[in-house]
């Protein structure tokens, strides 16, 4: 039986205890980022990109808040992490019934949910 390395077992309660401690992305940040792709929308004469950067950047200006934002990345973790885990229970199932093919599926499949859960921390 192939057994889980225990650094994928672990990762995602550290990466857990260090995501509640990252900074957030601010709204200031978010602005900053439309504003530079409205302007190479505009220097590229792509109206329809600018068109709906526009609208992104009102939609910033208007509702977004710090707490808001906060909320959201908290919701996309936690939604990551319980990835992360029935990813687990897939490879310890597949471990169980034996087959190589499918074990070998169950963790990739399982390395590309740390890899998320691990891309939502760095942010």
């Amino acid at each position: 039986m192939i057994s889980l390395p225990r650094s994928l077992l672990l990762s995602p309660i550290l990466l857990l205890c260090t995501a509640i401690q990252a900074a957030p992305q601010s709204c200031a940040d978010k602005e900053r980022a439309i504003l530079g792709q409205l302007e190479e929308a505009r220097a590229h004469g792509n109206e329809g990109r600018t068109h709906g950067l526009e609208k992104a950047l009102r939609a910033v200006r208007e509702h977004c808040t710090e707490e808001g934002l906060r909320q959201e990345r908290q919701a996309d973790y936690e939604a990551a992490q319980a990835e992360v885990q029935e990813r687990q229970a897939d490879l310890r199932e597949a471990q169980q019934g034996g087959d190589p093919g499918k074990i070998e599926k169950r963790t990739r499949k399982l390395e590309e949910a740390v890899r998320e859960l691990e891309a939502l921390e760095r942010q």
